[in-house]
């Protein structure tokens, strides 16, 4: 699904723990205790996490409609 306002994307990050915000990219985190190992890991706060990357485009942000509550 396409999110087109930043006020939508806003909303949709702020209702899901999984999803953070990297400047205007989402990025949505999956603590993963091998993360170490895989080259979408990130060490954050103690915890490696897989981290899949939402970037914006010109017409939005493209993210899976499971996110969408």
């Amino acid at each position: 699904m396409i999110i087109q306002t930043l006020h939508e994307m806003e909303t949709i990050v702020e209702n899901n723990d999984s999803l953070i915000w990297n400047n205007y990219d989402v990025c949505h985190l999956v603590e993963d205790k091998h993360g170490d190992l895989n080259s979408c890991g990130v060490y954050i706060d103690g915890s490696w996490y897989i981290r899949t990357v939402y970037p914006i485009q010109r017409t939005g942000w493209e993210i899976p409609d499971k996110f969408i509550k």
